[in-house]
This record gives C-alpha cells, structure tokens and sequence, in this order.
C-alpha cells in the first residue's frame, strides 16, 4: 500500500505546485513540477513486476514477446495484416513498437502504456486549469482509477483517451471529435461505445421543454440495456464493430457491483446537491448536466449483474464524469459557498480514499495489491 500512497501524494502535490507557478508565470518550475507528476506514477507502473495488473499475464506479456522478434516497422505491419496479434488494436501494437525500440525488458511496455494514460489525464486537466484544481484531477484519478489501468491497459488507453478528447465534443469541433472516436476505437473495442457517452452529453446539455423530466425518463430507459444486453452486443459482434470475443460479454456469468454502484450513485448525489446549491446561478444547466450523466453511468455499472465483463461499458461514463466533472462542479462551488464546498469536498475525499482502501487493499480487485518490483527490490 505505501508505495501507491507515497507516489500518489508526490503526484499530486506535484500537480498543485504545477498549476500554482503556472499561474505565477514560473514556466521552468511549472514544467519540472508537471514532469515529475506524469513520471511518478508512470515509473511505479514501469518497474513493477508481471502479475501485477492481471491483464499483464493475459496479454501484456505475450504481445511483448512477439515484438522481441520484430525488427523493423515493415515487419510489424506484415504480423498485424497477417492478423498474428489475433484482434488486439492497432494503437495499442504501436505503442508496443515503440516501446521495443528501447529495448527487450517488458517494462517498457508497462510504463509507456501508463504514461499515455496519465499524460492525458494531466494534459485534460491543464486544459481545464481556469474551470478545475488541477490537484483534485489527478486526485480522482489515481484514486479512482489508477489501479484499474495496471490491469485493463488498452482500455484505460481509450477511456484516457476519452477524457483528454471531450474538449472537441464540448467546444463543437466535430472533424476532430470523428478522429478522436476512430482513434479510442482502434486502442480499444469497446471505445465504440463511448459513441453512447457521446449521445448521453448531448441530450444533457442540449436546450429544450421539459428537460429535467426527459432526462429522468432517459434514466428509467436505460433500465432496457439489461433487458436487451445480449442483443444489442450481438450486434455489434454480427456487424463486425465488435470482435467475436464480445461474445463473451453476453449474459451467463455475472458479479454484484452493487457496492460500487452505490458508491458511485453516492458521487452522483454530491453532483445533485451542488446542482442544487447553484440551481439560480449561471451553471445551472451544466451542473445538471454532471449530475445525469454520473448518475447514467452509475445505473450502466449494474449491467454487472447480466455479464462479468459487461460493467466495463459504464466505465466511458465514470471515467471522464469523475475525472473531469467532479472536479468542475467543485470549482463552481467553491466560488460562491466556500464552507459548504470545504465540508463537501472533505467528505467526497475520505469517500474516495475509503472506497480505494477497500477495493484495491482489502478486496484487490485488479490484483495490484501487494505491489512487487524485483528492480527496486534490487536497490
């Protein structure tokens, strides 16, 4: 536990000293402080051993073998057209290159694939630095999220991805938001169903009668996803979006996340009280908006219980709700209700750190827990 605790406080402390020099126009320092926040956790990733993160023994490790026999990007591209890497994304085999240029030990792979992850959580949080703590960005993330990228590496890729790429969906720019979707696709499958995040937002925000009541009837809709879960991923399989192994995500075998969804419900409801507290301001709309969508997400999870691998859908909801929103409807409520937002903030803090303790520590989901490294063990 010590060493996730001490790099996640190096990082965020790192990142609020980052966006404190930022601020002063002390660009040398905001640079260095902002390095060693993106390199932190990144190297902890890198020097731990194989099994830490259980898709590392599933598929990290034997992709990166293969590529110990590659030599040049002509003879990559023939394995990848000869469909040798079976239906692993072409981004993902990329970064995989990459990284064997540098050598043959297999942590490259593991830090250059969390360094992408953490790199754009950090990159969205400095584009939003006038909206949000920077901090409290990087708080949520290697607290909530962190740990899961050990273990679901391309798709903490995509939802990454995700979040850094919500800028050309929030500001309209949609050639750009068409790449982007291509891109989170080709990291990871299931990107394609950030399309349905993508739908969600825009009938959170969008201006028009009866709002409020047609996102909660939105919200009893989604109910549907359970009933008609086998169809909607068969599909996808049978038009050739999805792989054949989505087969795996119909239903049969199943988890009870219930815990989870209630905590993340409870994150929706710090959401909905904010909303509540601003429900006269400016942000009114926006804040609703946060709320609706971390709540829809909060539902998806419980997809868990129709399919074991089902519940990842939620995730392009979670992921950049709690990441990026969260930490915006704070900054919004810090402007103007000071003691409520210190309690509250206080509060959703030890939430978080609670829920981590118990998932990570006691549970270990992800099996990232105890961390092992032979490298550092060796100093």
């Amino acid at each position: 536990m010590l060493p996730y605790l001490f790099v996640f406080a190096i990082s965020i402390f790192s990142t609020y000293l980052a966006q404190l020099c930022y601020n002063r126009n002390n660009k040398f320092l905001f640079v260095l402080f902002s390095a060693v926040a993106i390199l932190t956790p990144a190297l902890l990733a890198g020097f731990r051993d194989s099994g830490i993160g259980t898709d590392t023994k599933v598929y990290v490790d034997d992709i990166w073998n293969q590529f110990k026999h590659i030599n040049s990007w002509g003879q990559f591209y023939k394995y990848y057209i000869d469909e040798d890497f079976d239906d692993i994304e072409f981004v993902y085999l990329v970064l995989n290159y990459i990284a064997s240029l540098f050598g043959r030990d297999v942590g490259l792979i593991y830090f250059l694939s969390n360094f992408v992850v953490v790199l754009l959580i950090y990159l969205a949080a400095f584009d939003n630095r006038e909206r949000v703590s920077m901090w409290f960005i990087m708080f949520v993330f290697l607290f909530g999220y962190y740990n899961q990228s050990l273990n679901l590496v391309r798709q903490s890729i995509a939802l990454a991805m995700g979040v850094y790429f919500f800028k050309y969906l929030e500001n309209k720019q949609w050639i750009k938001l068409i790449i982007s979707l291509i891109i989170i696709k080709y990291t990871h499958n299931t990107g394609i169903f950030y399309i349905g995040f993508v739908g969600a937002y825009l009938l959170a925000v969008g201006k028009y009668k009866l709002k409020p009541l047609i996102l909660l009837i939105t919200l009893f809709c989604s109910v549907f996803i359970f009933l008609y879960f086998d169809f909607i991923v068969g599909f996808f399989v049978l038009s050739g979006i999805l792989p054949q192994k989505f087969l795996y995500y119909l239903s049969g075998d199943e988890v009870d996340y219930t815990s989870l969804f209630i905590f993340h419900f409870i994150i929706s409801m710090i959401l909905l009280i904010i909303y509540i507290y601003n429900s006269k301001s400016d942000q009114k709309e926006e804040l609703l908006s946060y709320a609706f969508l971390n709540l829809l997400g909060s539902i998806l999870i419980l997809t868990s219980l129709v399919s074991i691998w089902s519940f990842r859908v939620a995730f392009y909801f979670l992921f950049l709700s709690e990441c990026l929103f969260l930490p915006r409807a704070f900054y919004i409520m810090k402007e103007k209700y000071k003691l409520e937002y210190l309690l509250m903030l206080v509060v959703t803090i030890f939430l978080i750190v609670t829920v981590w303790y118990k998932v990570i520590i006691v549970n270990n989901d992800n099996d990232t827990y105890p961390y092992n490294s032979e490298f550092l063990e060796s100093f």
